[in-house]
């Protein structure tokens, strides 16, 4: 599934959600989750290097393929590194509701 990382996550008041006054991208926020360690995992190299070439594919590009197992993966991560204001509209671009996007401007 072709997905397009430039996005920028949107809060409820619809304006973009912002970190340290960058505001967030799709792309932010994925590449964050996948490069994070989780206290609740025991996972060996294999798999973090799994999340590191997703997260190196993703860097720097607009859009992504990702399979349906890499969404899942994803969506797991932001799941746990993020709160509900940001799971929300970033759960609905990568199921591509798209009802909390907007396209960065570069």
């Amino acid at each position: 599934m072709k997905i397009d990382i430039s996005k920028l996550l949107k809060g409820l008041d619809g304006k973009p959600l912002v970190n340290q006054e960058e505001e967030l991208t799709l792309g932010n926020v994925m590449g964050t989750a996948l490069l994070m360690v989780y206290t609740d995992e025991q996972i060996g190299g294999d798999v973090k290097y799994k999340r590191h070439q997703i997260a190196q594919r993703l860097y720097g590009q607009k859009t992504i393929e990702l399979s349906i197992e890499e969404i899942a993966l994803i969506k797991d991560l932001i799941g746990k590194a993020y709160g509900p204001t940001v799971v929300g509209p970033a759960f609905d671009m990568l199921e591509g509701s798209g009802k909390s996007e907007s396209t960065k401007e570069a």
